[in-house]
């Protein structure tokens, strides 16, 4: 499989879907995608029949660079890298060169590769990074992200992301200070343990939504 049949397909028929109801203004259907869900909004906003997306935590960079930057950040946490979190760093960064080499074909298995991943999504997985679909998009996008996210770079990922909304006239790209990769606020050190606080996706970017798809086609 590959993003398009593991997230693209559902959300564009949960679009499609959404456009029978008589219950909705089914001209005003919006995606939002969280994460990897956000890497394809802005492929879904130009391949679909949704009035706009939003990005919620979405990456510039492909995968083979992020993963392992996540691998090292979590490793480093607790102040120092054992053995052990040393070789799956090297494990990490070994196979981020071999897929960005070609050095695999599209049956291999996602063992031997990154992440649950099967070599068919790591060869198309550079038709759905979202600076090209950015860049010819015609329609609205929000771009939204929490200074406190570690697992999608705030300065690597959401600031060339804003560079590109910028040079749109139908693109908005917010940075919310305080807030996690869930869009929580905490403080300290991000780590995953927080995760498990319960907590909700901050009022600021709820009304912030609310109010940019409320001015679409307004």
């Amino acid at each position: 499989f590959s993003l398009k049949e593991e997230t693209i397909d559902d959300a564009i028929s949960a679009v499609n879907l959404a456009k029978q109801s008589t219950l909705i203004d089914t001209s005003r259907i919006f995606v939002l995608g969280h994460s990897l869900g956000a890497m394809a909004a802005p492929y879904i906003n130009n391949n679909s029949s949704c009035a706009g997306a939003i990005m919620f935590s979405g990456p510039f960079r492909s995968l083979t660079e992020i993963m392992p930057q996540q691998i090292e950040y979590l490793a480093g946490l607790d102040g120092k890298i054992n053995k052990a979190e040393k070789k799956t760093i090297k494990q990490f960064k070994e196979r981020a060169i071999m897929i960005r080499a070609d050095m695999y074909d599209s049956t291999t298995s996602y063992n031997d590769l990154m992440g649950y991943w099967p070599g068919y999504f790591w060869k198309t997985e550079q038709s759905y990074l979202p600076p090209a679909h950015i860049e010819k998009g015609t329609k609205p996008l929000l771009i939204l992200h929490g200074s406190r996210d570690y697992q999608i770079d705030p300065v690597k990922d959401f600031i060339p992301l804003r560079s590109l909304c910028d040079q749109k006239t139908n693109c908005q790209a917010i940075m919310y200070e305080g807030l996690n990769h869930l869009f929580i606020m905490g403080e300290g050190q991000p780590n995953p343990s927080e995760y498990f606080i319960p907590g909700n996706v901050d009022e600021r970017v709820i009304s912030d939504i609310a109010v940019w798809v409320k001015y679409q086609g307004n």
